[in-house]
């Protein structure tokens, strides 16, 4: 299957808390996955198609420039899938919260039942995801899951229903009403807000599978290519408000995002995938 890449962040101040064993501690048949979000791996070069200015939030390309000063994702449930498995968790998730309705928002539920089920359900949304702008992956939160071994992570961008949990969410960020993605900055130092009510089920297959043992909790990074964001197919920026809704370049941008995201193990937080980084880390 094709490996989408996945753009993903959670704002390091969200109180998340396994609600199923009363904390995030490893159990008799299960151990803690910690959920981190990167947007650039430590040390990167700059990609060939653009230069990295002295701040990490400002992209270059010829005499255009963006400054990113925000930039925030509406996650619904975040689910893992076992290797081998029979169900389809992306399937699982279709119509709205999935049932999770009664789940507060931003509080993740542990997936340590006791029972490798094929998909496994970490989060319940909805999350707002602030993404870091920064070098390295930021830790965002804690699970418990069954032991076993993982192939892949699905999760849904998607505006708030009316739901009550969304309808929570929107009551403390009024500014998401209607929208599944913000980020706010300037172009050529004009100041710009992009919104999108972008819906979107992403399916992010791991480069390698993740193995889940009783001795050893395991770290993922979720890794965002912001830098793509606002990017056309000759590598140079376009003007987010190009982007908006109804004008030229909303199509572009949309699917920009959609393939920003990719997750993989990242033991050392470091923004790269441990098993391609010669020997790995445990």
């Amino acid at each position: 299957m094709h490996v989408r890449q996945l753009s993903l962040a959670i704002t390091a101040t969200l109180a998340l808390a396994a609600c199923s064993q009363g904390g995030n501690g490893p159990g008799p048949t299960g151990q803690k996955i910690a959920f981190s979000v990167a947007t650039k791996a430590v040390g990167a070069a700059p990609a060939p198609a653009f230069a990295i200015a002295a701040t990490p939030e400002t992209l270059a390309v010829g005499n255009d420039t963006i400054v990113f000063d925000t930039v925030q994702v509406l996650l619904r449930k975040v689910n893992l899938e076992r290797s081998g498995a029979t169900e389809d968790c992306e399937n699982e998730q279709e119509g709205g919260n999935s049932g999770s309705g009664n789940v507060a928002p931003m509080m993740p539920t542990n997936g340590d039942d006791g029972h490798e089920d094929d998909c496994e359900e970490v989060a319940a949304g909805p999350i707002i995801l602030p993404l870091p702008l920064s070098e390295g992956a930021t830790h965002v939160f804690s699970v418990q899951v069954d032991t076993g071994t993982f192939s892949s992570v699905h999760f849904k961008i998607h505006p708030p229903t009316d739901d009550p949990a969304d309808q929570a969410l929107v009551a403390q960020h009024p500014e998401f009403v209607a929208i599944s993605v913000r980020a706010l900055g300037q172009f050529n130092g004009t100041a710009f807000s992009y919104t999108s009510d972008l819906t979107a089920d992403q399916h992010m297959q791991f480069p390698s599978p993740i193995s889940v043992t009783d001795a050893t909790p395991v770290d993922l990074t979720i890794m965002v290519d912001l830098a793509t964001w606002f990017k056309d197919q000759g590598g140079n920026l376009v003007d987010p408000a190009s982007a908006a809704k109804g004008q030229p370049n909303e199509g572009l941008v949309t699917d920009n995002i959609k393939n920003s995201f990719h997750a993989f193990k990242d033991g050392d937080h470091d923004g790269e995938d441990d098993d391609h980084e010669g020997g790995g880390h445990d």
